[in-house]
Formats: C-alpha cells, structure tokens, sequence
C-alpha cells in the first residue's frame, strides 16, 4: 500500500477521481503473502486489492528457497488466474 494507507483510504481516494482510458492503478500487496500455506488469505488480499480499483498489484511472497519461491509464484498465478 502507498504510505501504508488501508483499503479504505485506497478506495475513498480513488472513488474521489475519474481514472481516464487505460489508466493502471498498482498497488502493493502490503506484506509478504503465502499462496501455499494461505491460499485463502492470499486470494482473498487480492480480491480487496481488485475490489478497490487495482489493476494491477505488485506482490512480494515469503519463501525459504529459491525453489520454494519458485513454487510461491506457480501457486500466486494459479490463484491470480482465477480472479
């Protein structure tokens, strides 16, 4: 999130503009998320992300390898894919 401002104040913020054509707004997961271990909690992080108006959304994930971090990513598409 930019300078730690909730989802609420995301969505009062951009509620306040009209975003013009093609305009992305990117947001920050705000911590570091684990689509293996919380696949619920993870989706559910991106779904307010997108419910506020992100169109995109930078993540970082918690890994304890670098083959872990790999398999952080495989499981953060699948869950992306299904929103």
């Amino acid at each position: 999130m930019p300078f730690g401002l909730t989802i609420s104040d995301i969505s009062r913020l951009l509620g306040r503009v009209d975003k013009p054509e093609g305009f992305d707004v990117v947001l920050s997961n705000g911590r570091a998320i684990d689509p293996i271990g919380d696949p619920v909690g993870t989706a559910r992080r991106l779904a307010d992300l997108r419910d506020v108006g992100a169109t995109a959304v930078t993540c970082s994930v918690s890994a304890e390898s670098s083959a872990h971090y790999c398999a952080q990513l495989d499981a953060l598409k699948e869950l992306s894919d299904d929103l």
